[in-house]
């Protein structure tokens, strides 16, 4: 009977204190956060959204960082045309998420007449337009992955440390992981199409990087490429994660060489340290990209 008490108060401490590590703030803003969304997206009540997600954005409290995901929906609704509340709060958010929010910003180009022209193709010709670089869409939602990925970041590391492997949480010392880091995530958003967004982050995180030349001869020097990368695959001293972003450029490197091999050859070249590996650094360059 001791025994069973002692371990049941052990056990209320342990929930107690679980409970007072998320500020009571805190949930609340991420249950209204969910909230919104479902409002949103599941009962397509777009204006009411817009208002529940004005309402996070304006608590500043310290405890609700979810209020850049807010601030990032509502710039995307604005871009899409929604009517938004005005608010200039982008301009005060953390730093890793302004190039995002930057990219919210900027006109959303749609070719209605184009897309509608493409609906009447034959679906492999689809296939072969939208794998293209000039058929891709625009990205339609730029910023709020980064401010979900930035809150998460934050939540699981509640005091303010940087969270460890993290843009700001890895060693300042260790520069070559520093840029690992920022090429893969400038990777990451060319392979879903967010090519504004990628953009703005290679001018944030490589200002004074330059672009290795694109082979004159694209034929011979695709199937280079491709063993490139395959052969970077197979280090084992490369990380999973590594691993299969990798094997996602080969896929879409080799779509792109199907269709247009000088296309397939500057979509890669966008890519610091993968460009300076797969096609070589220009002069004076150094990079790390294991």
């Amino acid at each position: 009977m001791i025994r069973g008490a002692a371990i049941s108060a052990i056990l209320t401490l342990l929930a107690t204190a679980q409970e007072s590590a998320t500020p009571r703030t805190g949930r609340q803003a991420s249950k209204a956060m969910h909230a919104a969304w479902l409002r949103e997206v599941m009962d397509g009540d777009v204006a009411g959204a817009v208002q529940a997600y004005g309402a996070i954005a304006a608590n500043d409290d310290a405890n609700n960082p979810q209020r850049w995901i807010a601030v990032a929906r509502l710039l995307e609704l604005q871009r899409l045309g929604v009517t938004v509340p005005p608010t200039t709060l982008d301009k005060t958010a953390p730093a890793p998420l302004r190039p995002a929010f930057e990219a919210a910003r900027q006109p959303l180009p749609v070719p209605v007449a184009e897309l509608l022209r493409r609906t009447t193709q034959a679906p492999e010709q689809v296939r072969q337009t939208v794998s293209s670089e000039s058929g891709r869409l625009p990205p339609l939602r730029p910023a709020t992955a980064d401010a979900q990925e930035w809150v998460r970041d934050r939540l699981r590391a509640p005091s303010g440390r940087p969270r460890p492997g993290g843009p700001g949480g890895r060693n300042r010392t260790d520069r070559a992981g520093i840029a690992r880091w920022q090429a893969a995530d400038i990777l990451q958003r060319e392979l879903e199409g967010r090519q504004e967004q990628a953009e703005s982050l290679r001018k944030y995180y490589f200002p004074e990087w330059r672009a290795p030349a694109v082979p004159t001869d694209a034929q011979g020097a695709i199937p280079k490429v491709h063993a490139g990368i395959e052969a970077w695959i197979a280090d084992r001293e490369v990380s999973l994660t590594q691993q299969n972003l990798l094997r996602s450029l080969r896929e879409a490197f080799d779509q792109r060489a199907a269709i247009d091999p000088v296309a397939a050859l500057t979509f890669v070249a966008r890519m610091p340290l993968y460009a300076d590996r797969l096609l070589g650094a220009p002069a004076g360059a150094a990079s790390s990209s294991r």
